[in-house]
């Protein structure tokens, strides 16, 4: 990867590769994740592609992305420890796949200014009928969150341990929030991000160094820069002295049994890559502790994995149980646990994860837009580490460095969301 910085806060990643037949393009916006504004930036992206100066109705836009060769558009918002990050996308025919003359990437790169930079707006604010019916939406997509048990469940047991934090925000948004946004506070909020945020914008493709510069310079020009947001992550440190529980009842037929952990490593740390093996061979893969013990053996739940937070140092195990099985599944999923911390790991179990994380870093260079989410990962948590040189870093983990990294894991809060369905209902995950 090589990395630019074109002005304040604002940086081009470029992986040079002729491995896709399709260029990627990828512009993330960073700030702070803030109760104040996670609702307003959630918003922002759908409003954005409703409609554009040029390109005034969503009908324009769709017109104009089929023109240019069916170029793939999309727009996310998420968060990364204490960050929120809005991202535009685009993925096009590279310049020497369509007809000569034709500037493809040039015509690209000016339409994602003009839907990004460029905004419909009146009266010195986003088109209202716009933000009314993309509010509508929002509400929407908050409440059928609920519908997805297993993430309902997670978010639950986040908040419950980060109670009062900005990482215990929902990057997705508030209802009561999302009610009372006016068309003129969502416009003075998006002024405001593009003068203060980080940028971090990455490029996959066949280009010419200067050249893909150049583009990404008019791509931003005449882009605000005032004092950028420091934008930080924060290790979660617990400082309960007794495991918290917590149990909500819901007519669903199975049960969503989450514990979260402070794992004491972050994507910071020298030797995370230790805890990513650890999180691999305990609960991260199809030949893990959980999933050949808590679900194979035992039968004790439908799924059982472990999902690290590598900006937050903490570790959660996410699982579905018939409800009857609660006590047997927790106890069991610490006794993996236990069994890891007391060095009990067979040759089989090490170089099953090793080759398992190993072949999932591998893959990254298989999908453009994976690997940028890898290196924007890193690049948050400041860390500059290459997928090559943890590659590296796996083989010459050993079986007490996972044992340590087991050791340090800390069960903090249960959150159990109670079916009381009859058995054998929906297993969603």
């Amino acid at each position: 990867m090589k990395r630019t910085q074109l002005c304040d806060g604002v940086f081009l990643n470029y992986f040079s590769s002729d491995k896709f037949k399709t260029d990627y393009l990828d512009i993330n916006i960073i700030f702070p994740l803030k109760a104040q504004t996670a609702t307003l930036a959630a918003l922002l992206p759908q409003v954005l592609k409703r409609g554009s100066q040029k390109y005034p109705t969503m009908a324009d836009m769709t017109k104009r992305l089929d023109y240019l060769y069916s170029t793939g558009f999309a727009t996310n918002n998420f968060k990364r420890g204490e960050a929120q990050i809005l991202n535009f996308g685009v993925d096009f025919l590279r310049d020497s796949l369509v007809p000569a003359g034709t500037n493809l990437m040039s015509e690209v790169f000016d339409t994602l200014r003009d839907i990004i930079f460029f905004p419909l707006t009146e009266n010195g604010a986003f088109r209202a009928e716009y933000v009314e019916s993309e509010k509508k939406n929002l509400i929407d997509a908050i409440n059928a969150v609920i519908n997805n048990k297993n993430s309902y469940a997670m978010k639950k047991c986040h908040e419950a341990m980060c109670a009062g934090s900005d990482y215990a925000v929902n990057a997705g948004g508030d209802i009561e929030a999302a009610k009372t946004i006016t068309p003129a506070e969502l416009y003075d909020f998006y002024c405001n991000m593009l003068a203060h945020s980080s940028f971090e914008i990455f490029y996959t493709g066949m280009c010419d160094e200067a050249t893909l510069a150049e583009r990404v310079k008019a791509l931003i020009k005449g882009l605000p820069r005032k004092e950028i947001y420091p934008v930080s992550t924060q290790k979660f440190v617990s400082e309960r002295t007794e495991v918290q529980e917590i149990t909500e009842e819901m007519e669903v037929a199975q049960g969503k049994l989450i514990m979260g952990f402070s794992s004491d490593h972050t994507m910071c740390d020298e030797d995370y890559t230790a805890y990513a093996l650890f999180n691999e061979l305990y609960g991260g893969s199809p030949t893990s502790k959980l999933f050949e013990n808590v679900r194979e053996k035992l039968s004790l739940c439908y799924y059982c994995r472990s999902i690290p937070d590598a900006h937050k140092g903490i570790l959660t195990i996410a699982s579905g149980i018939e409800v009857e099985n609660k006590e047997k599944a927790c106890g069991e999923i610490l006794a993996q646990l236990r069994d890891t911390a007391d060095g009990k790991i067979s040759d089989e179990e090490f170089v099953s994860a090793k080759k398992s994380l190993i072949n999932g870093y591998r893959e990254l260079f298989d999908s453009g837009n994976n690997l940028h989410i890898w290196y924007l990962a890193r690049l948050i948590a400041g860390s500059t580490k290459t997928v090559e040189q943890v590659i590296a870093e796996i083989e010459n983990v050993t079986k007490q460095d996972i044992a340590r990294c087991a050791r340090s894991t800390k069960l903090d809060t249960v959150f159990f969301l109670k079916g009381t369905l009859n058995s054998g209902g929906e297993d969603d995950e």
